[in-house]
């Protein structure tokens, strides 16, 4: 019996401890992105010297005589040559050859004048397997903080016009996540490498031809009055 009288006395406790706690606050929750349409100010150019012989070190110091001939030409541009990768493989087009030995060495030069692109390309052709051009964007700090007020901005506004909609009033903010645009490589964001979210808010007018989307995400939560 004491036992049955302690459990309905906790079970009451319970209930008035429960029914004690204040109801969770009204909030809403808001998603917003705010584009900016960067031009790119820099190209990095990808180039890919390759040789095939029967003897891999022939063709490894094939693929240096001309990477080294190609450097030696582009040292006195407004350039800078950053190291790339080298490979070594079998080649073997087909099964009826003799299989010999492909080496190749990447390099990658960025310039800050897009119209030296087709003569720096000129310059490594002994020897050039590939090309890959990249526009990017070299500083993203000066360009965060505009962006940043602009999802800022529309997530107030967004929030705004939904609590007048339902008759309450905006308060404090509770949390606040920001998600934005991923760097392209270690230089940069690059037109093919960026985070896409969904678009509320932009700058003004139509983007211009290649030009690079910088996006940042705010997800807040506001308390309503």
């Amino acid at each position: 019996m004491r036992n049955t009288l302690g459990l309905f006395l906790l079970s009451l406790a319970g209930c008035s401890t429960a029914a004690s706690q204040p109801p969770p606050p009204r909030s809403v929750t808001i998603e917003a992105t705010a584009t900016l349409h960067l031009p790119p100010d820099m190209a990095a150019i990808s180039l890919t010297f390759g040789a095939v012989d029967d003897d891999l070190g022939a063709a490894h110091a094939t693929v240096e005589r001309n990477r080294g001939a190609f450097l030696s030409a582009i040292e006195s541009w407004d350039a800078r040559v950053e190291r790339g990768w080298t490979q070594y493989s079998p080649y073997r087009p087909s099964h009826s050859e003799v299989e010999r030995y492909q080496a190749s060495d990447t390099i990658i030069v960025h310039t800050a004048h897009p119209e030296d692109i087709p003569r720096i390309i000129g310059l490594a052709s002994a020897g050039l397997t590939a090309v890959t051009v990249r526009h990017y964007v070299s500083d993203l700090v000066q360009h965060r903080g505009r962006v940043r007020a602009m999802a800022i901005a529309a997530a107030q506004a967004k929030a705004s016009d939904l609590a007048t909609g339902f008759d309450a009033e905006l308060g404090r903010v509770l949390t606040i996540h920001e998600g934005g645009a991923s760097q392209y490589g270690g230089f940069g964001v690059g037109n093919n490498d960026n985070f896409v979210a969904r678009v509320d808010t932009a700058d003004e007018g139509s983007a211009p031809p290649g030009a690079i989307p910088l996006r940042l995400t705010l997800l807040v939560t506001y308390e309503l009055d």
